[in-house]
């Protein structure tokens, strides 16, 4: 494992070297002449960042200082946020996300492994939570066909004796359209944060999945980028997440069709942006829908209980490379979900929205022309 300052360095080097409804989906149709014989294949994907249901940042600042005093009364407060962001119930709706959009292929974040002795914050019981045990079981509630690829964890938190918090993600296929093949990836970057507080030594990672849709060959990757570490700290992450990127592309390498999904923590324009368009990827939704913003993240407080979403940025991306026509160009269409009205659900103590991010979900048309078929 790099420490931040080692990172810092080898990050230095990569970069010398390389140097408005948000529920309706818009963008260009594909016409008749480019899929005239029913043979354009359809490639759908989301990504979707589940939420810990607590504001960890704050709970992970408090541990630092080391101080039972600080630290103490920030998790018990976070432990009672999280029973009213009850999981079992958002599972339920991003189930439903899923079931409406149908894609091919989920990418999630924040899938977190809880199994916390509340006798060591100075209460009673236990909490045992599995999200991705829960999403698989709402997906089975509601007979979809969705196939766990692979999970990977990216910080396995261990703070405090009793208390384990894992961080994952996971990618999930539709099995009755998608074909996962052999030489699946799953791991952590090269470089990480590394150790920020006791117990807790800081890491992201990515999924890359080589796949058959209708016949078509495709490469997906899901990740989580690295985060900022506060106020004050994107001039240092910014970098790290650029090398992030620039690995997920290395590793996806020269295939001619491939998709990144996922939360990747920074925005249009960034360094992490131009690894990925400078590798050739196409931000799909600003090539889809160029006069939405399409903010994701941010979008409600910790306890999801907002009227109303009031998302600052857009950090959760899908890019595509390969899918475009040689003439039209990106077709298809993009939609945001979990930030309209209707998509809230009743959760222990009140109204509650599935997710803090909206879910990106891009559904690509593929032509049969030169160069788009295997």
């Amino acid at each position: 494992m790099r420490t931040a300052t080692s990172f810092l360095a080898a990050a230095g080097l990569v970069l010398a070297a390389a140097c408005n409804d948000p529920s309706t989906p818009t963008g260009p149709a594909p016409s008749a002449d480019l899929v005239r014989g029913g043979g354009a294949v359809h490639v759908s994907v989301m990504s979707r960042n589940l939420y810990i249901g607590f504001d960890a940042d704050a709970a992970v600042a408090a541990l630092a200082s080391g101080d039972p005093a600080v630290y103490g009364p920030v998790l018990q407060a976070s432990i009672a946020t999280l029973m009213n962001t009850d999981f079992h119930v958002r599972a339920r709706v991003i189930a439903e996300e899923i079931a409406r959009t149908r894609p091919d292929a989920v990418g999630v974040q924040e899938a977190y492994l809880m199994q916390v002795d509340l006798s060591a914050l100075g209460g009673s019981g236990t909490i045992d939570l599995d999200y991705v045990a829960i999403l698989q079981a709402a997906l089975a509630e509601r007979h979809l066909p969705y196939q766990l690829v692979a999970t990977l964890v990216d910080t396995d938190m261990q703070p405090l004796p009793g208390v384990r918090i894992v961080d994952r993600e996971a990618l999930f296929v539709d099995a009755s359209r998608v074909q996962v093949g052999p030489g699946v990836i799953a791991r952590t970057f090269q470089y990480n944060i590394g150790p920020i507080a006791p117990g807790i030594d800081k890491k992201a990672g990515y999924i890359v999945a080589p796949v058959t849709i209708e016949g078509m060959s495709v490469t997906l990757a899901t990740t989580h980028l690295e985060s900022d570490l506060g106020p004050g700290t994107y001039d240092l992450v910014a970098p790290l997440r650029y090398a992030q990127a620039a690995e997920i592309a290395a590793v996806i390498g020269a295939v001619p069709k491939a998709v990144i999904v996922g939360d990747l923590n920074d925005v249009v324009g960034s360094l992490m942006y131009q690894a990925l368009t400078g590798a050739g990827f196409t931000d799909t939704w600003a090539a889809l829908r160029p006069r939405d913003p399409g903010l994701t993240d941010n979008c409600f407080a910790p306890d999801l209980a907002d009227r109303s979403a009031h998302c600052v940025k857009r950090i959760d991306f899908v890019f595509a490379r390969g899918l475009e026509h040689p003439r039209a160009g990106l077709l298809g269409e993009a939609l945001l979900v979990g930030v309209q009205p209707w998509e809230r659900v009743q959760g222990p103590a009140g109204w509650l929205w599935p997710s803090d991010h909206a879910g990106v979900v891009g559904d690509f048309v593929v032509p049969p022309a030169t160069g788009l078929r295997n």
